[in-house]
């Protein structure tokens, strides 16, 4: 009982959280499955993105490790999600937030939060948002780096 009480909050909350207005370039890569983010489509469209957000970087590492997770935003308690993927050895993750609605997890690209990378150490350097503003957790101290890059193409 509890555990359908705790789902049926979870679906609640991303309902809620689709903070954006969905068109037709907007794409489904996930959903909701017992209260867990899937990945659920081909991700080709946001990899595209984030080589080219890496190529102004000059990185051109791989991204093995990819995902959906939410967070709450310190500064204004709203829960948001983020895509996030990271190379082999975890010393660096690149974010884009996404939207959900209904049960599903969207990408687009025009999203105005744009995309952050924190790199430098294999713990902590994790992205987070506050506010309207981009973070690297701590952990590593002066080691993370963050960039974080504004798609002005919309």
């Amino acid at each position: 009982m509890m555990k359908n009480l705790y789902y049926s909050f979870l679906l609640s909350l991303l309902s809620l959280s689709a903070c954006t207005s969905q068109t037709k370039s907007d794409y489904v890569i996930g959903n909701v499955s017992n209260g867990n983010f899937v990945l659920t489509k081909n991700i080709d469209k946001v990899q595209e993105h984030w080589k080219s957000v890496m190529k102004t970087q000059n990185n051109e590492q791989p991204i093995i490790d990819v995902k959906i997770i939410s967070a709450t935003n310190e500064e204004n308690r709203e829960v948001y999600f983020l895509v996030v993927g990271q190379n082999s050895k975890h010393t660096f993750k690149i974010a884009t937030e996404v939207y959900s609605n209904g049960n599903q997890i969207y990408f687009k690209e025009s999203l105005g939060a744009g995309t952050v990378t924190c790199s430098g150490c294999n713990y902590g350097c994790n992205p987070v948002k506050v506010g309207k503003n981009w973070f690297c957790d701590g952990g590593c101290g002066s080691n993370c780096t963050k960039t974080v890059t504004i798609n002005t193409n919309q």
